[in-house]
């Protein structure tokens, strides 16, 4: 386990899963471009570390270009607003990383029911260990009893979303004259630092890069 001074977030509390790889020509200088400046500031800083850092000089530079999306987990947000352009991806990777994906259209403001989605996913992985899909039933059930009324919830209670709901955060990479692209998930429980899941999903990005 790695442990951070301060009381910070321990690192492998984070949730990161990955899918697809970027090939760039070994020694090519690389530039970043990230829709999220701490995603791109990490990887300025590694790719400088590594001295590939391109210049205005560079010959054949590769440009690589991160989109990234972040969201709450939370009753009525769909699987295509977590992930617009990639829902079928990322909801694989969410599976990968113990949460349940939302439906991918529109789900209005109503909670989804977790005891009718753990239906489905029995039905789509009939193969799946007896006990474990009991267990994961019990935890769907104690789910709707253990939300039901809850103090903490709604627009009076002691607690904001983002202290009850995960974030999920989403990010795109991809090389520039290449058709190679990588998509990775960090799901961020309360109380777990943004801004460490930002820098761990740009690690990610630079390791599958430059190894």
């Amino acid at each position: 386990m790695i442990l951070l001074a301060g009381g910070a977030t321990p690192l492998w509390a984070l949730q990161v899963k990955s899918a697809g790889t970027l090939k760039v020509p070994a020694g090519s200088p690389l530039f970043a471009i990230s829709t999220d400046p701490t995603m791109e500031h990490v990887l300025d800083q590694d790719f400088r570390a590594q001295r590939r850092m391109g210049s205005a000089n560079s010959a054949n530079p590769v440009t690589i270009t991160v989109n990234l999306s972040q969201r709450l987990l939370m009753p009525g947000v769909s699987l295509g607003q977590l992930a617009p352009g990639d829902p079928l991806v990322v909801a694989k990777l969410l599976q990968e990383a113990g949460e349940q994906p939302p439906p991918i259209g529109d789900t209005g403001s109503q909670p989804s029911d977790p005891i009718k989605a753990e239906m489905i996913q029995q039905q789509m992985t009939p193969d799946a260990d007896p006990m474990m899909q009991a267990y994961r039933q019990y935890q769907a059930t104690d789910q709707v009893y253990g939300n039901a009324g809850a103090p903490r919830f709604g627009r009076h209670g002691m607690a904001g979303p983002a202290q009850i709901y995960d974030t999920i955060i989403v990010a795109h990479a991809t090389a520039s004259n290449s058709s190679d692209q990588i998509t990775l998930v960090a799901v961020v429980h309360p109380g777990e630092n943004i801004r460490m899941a930002k820098e761990l999903l740009a690690e990610s990005i630079v390791n599958d890069i430059l190894h």
